[in-house]
């Protein structure tokens, strides 16, 4: 690694940079050890300024105190009277400058494995921008001002609202950890008014019945038929499909479903869930396989997104050029095909979230487009044997009742 020297530690140097080796090739580790031999660095930079501040500097003149005027008025210094500049504030401790934290505040992410890989890499970097619009300040010298400049600056970018406040946060998440170890009190990145910062964020449009239709005729690889099939039907984000493992896929009351409950790799809380697959679409699963359902590449946060979406993108791209169509937009496409076919949005959330009352939905969904024993086991007249997987039709029964009532005529 390579760290460059404080400038009062440059002059009569041959070298402006210091360069160690971190001892190892395995990329993880040294990102690690960086860290650490870095504050080692900086520790002996430190050392070296303190050492250069002890020695006794020269001047033109040897200024004399009060007290020695007094005790000897033939010494009077001749600029004694004039007026004198205020005493010299402590020196700040170097260590608290923003490019010394960082590194601390990086290592503290590493340590409790705060975010993935991508995250903390992304939190340094705008770190790192922040810190080359407002110099290289002390914490206790950052001031709310310094996040409006940090958002004029993302304005003039052309940045969204929502990407200026997501930048922002991540400074201000290494300002509270400063905070809490009481290097700044308090962290001047809260309570900041960013309403007017940046243009409007922009969703994802969902695609016409047409485009999905387009998008399905197209020859294509049977892995991605099959991925665009489960996505467009399901609704569910492109990194759950592409990380699928066959042991999630279950069958329970007649129903195929994809069992997320247990997932590690989940946007949140909520995406724990049960995802019932609909009757056109389960054959496609019947053949069980072992491992993942699909094969492409994970990275190193352990998502598959990034290479099922080069996969997905110019299946996309031969069917529309407006930018707000991506495959991300199946998913607003199935909640619109959900509220077309009678499913309210009220609904729609309660079928994603998890938050489904077996009797309400059972009153809104138009019997008269289920069928007889899926209305009884949505209302409870079904066969004894439900009752020890009541948890599992609970969830699963109604979801599935409201996906059925979707045609799917885009679908070969």
């Amino acid at each position: 690694m390579v760290v460059t020297k404080p400038t009062i530690l440059q002059a009569g140097s041959k070298n402006v940079q210091v360069r160690r080796s971190t001892g190892t090739t395995d990329k993880r580790e040294a990102e690690v050890r960086s860290h650490q031999l870095a504050a080692k660095i900086y520790a002996e930079f430190d050392a070296d300024i303190q050492t250069l501040e002890q020695q006794p500097q020269k001047t033109a003149f040897n200024f004399l105190t009060p007290e020695q005027v007094q005790a000897d008025p033939s010494l009077r210094d001749p600029f004694i009277g004039q007026r004198m500049l205020p005493p010299t504030a402590p020196a700040k401790d170097p260590a608290t400058k923003l490019s010394r934290y960082l590194e601390v505040y990086m290592a503290h992410l590493e340590a409790n494995n705060i975010g993935d890989v991508r995250e903390r890499r992304t939190r340094r970097s705008r770190c790192e921008e922040f810190i080359a619009l407002v110099g290289d300040i002390h914490l206790s010298d950052v001031r709310k001002v310094h996040a409006y400049q940090y958002a004029d600056w993302m304005v003039a970018k052309g940045l969204a609202n929502k990407t200026i406040k997501s930048n922002i946060s991540r400074i201000s998440g290494m300002l509270t950890k400063a905070e809490q170890r009481g290097l700044v009190d308090p962290n001047p990145f809260t309570n900041l008014k960013l309403a007017d910062y940046g243009r409007p964020s922009q969703s994802w449009s969902p695609f016409e019945p047409e485009e999905m239709s387009k998008i399905f005729q197209q020859e294509m690889r049977q892995q991605e038929r099959l991925l665009l099939t489960i996505l467009a039907t399901t609704g569910a984000r492109l990194d759950e499909i592409a990380l699928l493992e066959w042991s999630q896929v279950k069958v329970d009351f007649g129903i195929t479903f994809l069992d997320l409950r247990d997932a590690h790799r989940v946007k949140n809380i909520q995406s724990k869930r049960i995802i019932p697959i609909h009757s056109k679409v389960a054959p496609l699963l019947a053949e069980r396989g072992e491992g993942r359902v699909f094969d492409y590449p994970v990275d190193e946060n352990g998502k598959a997104q990034n290479a099922a979406g080069k996969r997905l993108a110019p299946l996309i791209d031969n069917v529309t050029e407006d930018p707000l169509k991506v495959v991300h937009s199946l998913r607003g496409t199935f909640k619109d095909m959900l509220k077309n076919a009678g499913v309210t949005p009220e609904m729609v959330e309660q079928l994603e979230a998890g938050e489904v009352d077996l009797a309400e939905i059972a009153d809104k969904i138009n019997s008269s487009q289920v069928s007889k024993e899926l209305n009884d086991r949505i209302t409870g007249h079904a066969q004894p044997d439900t009752a020890g997987r009541y948890g599992v039709g609970h969830a699963l029964i109604p979801r599935a009742a409201a996906v059925e009532k979707l045609a799917l005529e885009f679908l070969p």
